[in-house]
């Protein structure tokens, strides 16, 4: 294996001025495969998307290539993948309040295309206006809609369309399993992207981010796939089971 006998050297990660660990590159996939994006410089860490990833770490002795947009040609020594797993913010909810979501859900109109946004629920959002809607009341609902959410994901007798509706405003709430992305492009059928959701006091940008979808109307797959559909509610059913969920009387 080393016909030259060479001599080698390896070198702490930290660069020569910041003591940032610079040699070591951190690839994340979420569990559809997709890389994440790399942070190449120093910023104030905003936190993560709750969920599960798979992680590898990747050191090269000589290139800061926690710097570089891409190490194609770099050769890397890279440790085995493991899962790390980010927990979502605690919710604490009464049962009647639950049930009452329940009810808007049950109120949606489910042949409609369900509405996806670009810039999910936060608790600093501000609305032009009292909600108009069942939709508009379970989104406002914020966090505290996603324990009724998930009831209804568990329902026996939920049609297509309206799973399609649950998994879209889970979504919404919480930027969590994008249910038209990755190997399950088909689970919700046609949806309608908006930048915002409407009635929220901000203004959209003059162009999306690459990659983003169009606003409007989006035709992702003309046909609904039951099968897709599934593995999204799966992970959600697999994110309730260690979620910090309370639920009061």
């Amino acid at each position: 294996m080393d016909g030259a006998k060479e001599s080698f050297t390896l070198t702490r990660a930290g660069d020569y001025r910041s003591g940032r660990f610079a040699r070591i590159r951190v690839e994340v996939r979420d569990l559809d495969g997709r890389l994440l994006p790399v942070r190449t410089s120093f910023g104030l860490a905003d936190g993560g998307v709750a969920g599960e990833y798979e992680v590898r770490l990747g050191y090269h002795d000589r290139v800061a290539v926690a710097n570089e947009e891409r190490v194609d040609g770099l050769a890397l020594m890279w440790s085995r993948p493991f899962r790390i797993r980010l927990v979502p913010p605690p919710i604490r909810v009464t049962r009647a309040r639950i049930d009452e979501l329940k009810r808007e859900f049950a109120a949606l109109d489910v042949a409609r295309p369900p509405p996806m946004v670009a810039v999910p629920w936060r608790e600093d959002l501000e609305f032009d206006g009292p909600p108009e809607t069942a939709a508009d009341r379970l989104f406002r609902a914020g966090l505290a809609a996603v324990p009724a959410l998930l009831e209804v994901l568990e329902g026996p007798k939920l049609s297509p369309a309206a799973r399609a509706q649950a998994l879209a405003m889970l979504w919404n709430l919480t930027g969590m399993h994008e249910p038209t992305a990755g190997a399950h492009p088909a689970a919700l059928g046609a949806v309608k992207w908006h930048y915002h959701w409407p009635g929220v006091v901000a203004d959209a940008p003059a162009q999306w981010e690459s990659p983003a979808p169009p606003i409007g109307l989006h035709p992702m797959a003309l046909l609904r796939s039951e099968s897709e559909q599934k593995v999204v509610v799966d992970r959600w059913l697999a994110l309730k089971e260690w979620w910090p969920i309370a639920i009061e009387k």
